[in-house]
C-alpha cells in the first residue's frame, strides 16, 4: 500500500523540520509527503533540497487548516492517507506500523498515540495545552476503538476520503470525516504503535484565542442539521459542559498512570481552556461561525 502523508500549517515558528526529518529518516521510503504552507514566504528556499523528497504548496498568507489540508489531499496517490501536524514528531517505525495497521484491520480510519516531545523540561503552560489537546492519547494505550482520534496522528484509507478519484470535499474536517464514518457504522480504531511525540509551544493567550475559534466553527457546523428543539437544549446544557469535558479527559489521563501530577497541576487552566471552548461552540450554535473557521490556524 503506498502511503502518502499530508502536513499543513501556517507560520514560522513550527519545528517542520523535525517533523519532516524523523519522517524521511525511516526505513520505509515509499512514502509520498506533501507539505500545505501558508504565512512562510521563506519555505520554498528552505525546503528546496530534492533530497527531502517533498511536495510543497504555499501562499504568501495563512490559511485555515482545513483549507490547507484539502490542497494536498488533491495531490495525494496513495491507497492510505495520513495526517500530522508540523508539531508531529513521528516514531522511526511510524509509516510501517500505518501500513501494517491498515493491512491487518478494515477500519477506516486509525490513529495512534501522543506523546510530549521533552517531557522532562516542559513547564506548566506546555503541560496543560498539551493535556488539553491530547491528554487523552498519552501512551501507553492498548489497541482500542475511540469515539475520538487525535488530529495530529491519524490517518484513512483512500476511500473514506476520496469518491471515485475525487475527494469528497474541497475543504478536509477531519472531525466531520470520523463523525461520517461512525455514522455509516464504521469504528476509529487506536493503534500503539503508531506513535508520535508532540513538540508544541505556542502563547497561552493564543491558543486560548484558537480554542475559542475552534468551538465557534464547530458548533456552527454541527448545529446546521440540528431541529430548532435540540440546538437550544444544548445550548441550555452548555454550563454543565466544561465539567464533562474536564472529567472525561482527566479520567482518561488518569488511567495511563503516568505525569498525575501535571494533571492536578493543571486543573484549573483545563477548565479554563475547556470553558472558553465551550464558549465559542454556544456563540456558534447561536450566532454562526462569522470569521471562527477561517482563522483555525492550527
Amino acid at each position: 500500500m503506498q502511503l502518502s502523508v499530508i502536513i499543513a500549517g501556517n507560520g514560522s515558528g513550527t519545528p517542520l523540520k523535525r517533523c519532516l526529518e524523523s519522517l524521511l529518516g525511516q526505513a520505509d521510503h515509499d512514502v509520498q509527503v506533501i507539505v500545505a504552507f501558508g504565512g512562510n514566504t521563506n519555505l520554498s528556499q528552505e525546503f528546496a533540497a530534492p533530497v527531502l523528497r517533498i511536495e510543497l504548496i504555499t501562499q504568501p498568507e495563512p490559511a485555515g487548516l482545513h483549507v490547507l489540508r484539502a490542497a494536498a489531499l488533491r495531490r495525494a496517490t496513495g491507497e492510505l492517507i495520513a495526517i500530522l501536524d508540523p508539531y508531529s514528531i513521528p516514531a522511526k517505525d511510524w509509516a510501517a506500523a500505518v501500513r501494517e495497521t491498515h493491512r491487518v484491520h478494515r477500519n477506516q480510519a486509525i490513529g495512534g498515540p501522543v506523546d510530549l516531545d521533552g517531557a522532562a523540561t516542559r513547564g506548566l503552560l506546555d503541560w496543560a495545552l498539551y493535556i488539553n489537546e491530547y491528554g487523552m492519547f498519552l501512551p501507553p494505550m492498548q489497541k482500542q476503538s475511540m469515539e475520538l482520534l487525535p488530529g495530529c496522528n491519524v490517518s484513512y484509507k483512500r476511500s473514506a476520503l476520496f469518491e471515485g478519484d475525487a475527494p469528497r470535499s474541497h475543504e478536509l474536517w477531519k472531525t466531520f470525516v470520523n463523525d461520517r464514518l461512525i455514522a455509516l457504522g464504521e469504528t476509529l480504531l487506536i493503534e500503539p504503535k503508531m506513535i508520535v511525540e508532540l513538540d508544541k509551544s505556542i502563547e497561552f493567550s493564543d491558543y486560548l484565542l484558537r480554542r475559542f475559534d475552534h468551538g465557534r466553527c464547530y458548533g456552527a457546523m454541527s448545529s446546521s442539521e440540528l431541529s430548532t428543539f435540540t440546538l437550544w437544549l444544548r445550548v441550555a446544557a452548555a454550563p454543565l459542559l466544561p465539567f464533562v469535558l474536564l472529567a472525561r479527559w482527566s479520567r482518561r489521563f488518569w488511567a495511563r498512570g503516568r505525569y498525575r501530577q501535571k494533571l492536578i497541576a493543571t486543573l484549573p487552566l483545563q477548565f479554563l481552556m475547556f470553558g472558553w471552548w465551550v464558549a465559542g461552540e454556544t456563540v456558534g450554535r447561536v450566532f454562526g461561525a462569522g470569521k471562527s473557521c477561517g482563522r483555525l490556524y492550527y
